[in-house]
């Protein structure tokens, strides 16, 4: 059986008085998903600092930007590929285990999401960094649920 990490979405809900939030969640966890890249992409100098504030053993994982599903549906737009190079960069500094992606309600009911999911999974060159697929608003068919194993990505579910 593999390692299991116990962990939360964000560190900012740790709230200590005049303290390092991120410094004290993780002098109790093991474990952090990076969400808020999910709105924003940080500036790097943050992304090096949240990486040196935490023990070495200490896991990240990134939340992908939500243009990349949302506004261009897993498309190789310049934007995407812009987007995508910072996630890259950003897992990389991090040494973040996986980049989990959502997949909004519209874009799970598109009758072409097999085709974009396999063509956006193909050019992803993430290093020791696994992908997490996560479904909002329904559940995926078996062919998408096969074009994520074909690419050893992980089908993900938020309880």
């Amino acid at each position: 059986m593999g390692q299991l990490y116990i962990g939360a979405g964000g560190w900012d809900y740790f709230s200590i008085p005049n303290g390092d939030r991120l410094k004290a969640y993780s002098s109790v966890y093991d474990f952090v998903e990076v969400n808020s890249t999910y709105y924003q992409l940080p500036r790097p100098a943050n992304v090096a600092s949240w990486r040196k504030r935490v023990p070495p053993e200490f896991e990240f994982s990134v939340r992908c930007q939500k243009d990349v599903a949302e506004l261009h549906q897993l498309e190789s737009t310049p934007q995407t590929v812009r987007i995508m190079d910072s996630i890259e960069k950003i897992c990389r500094r991090l040494r973040a285990s996986i980049l989990t992606i959502l997949i909004p309600k519209a874009l799970l009911r598109d009758k072409e999401l097999v085709p974009k999911l396999n063509a956006f999974l193909s050019t992803l060159n993430l290093g020791r960094t696994r992908i997490a697929i996560e479904f909002r608003g329904g559940k995926p068919t078996e062919k998408t649920l096969k074009t994520l194993q074909d690419h050893d990505a992980a089908h993900s579910v938020d309880i």
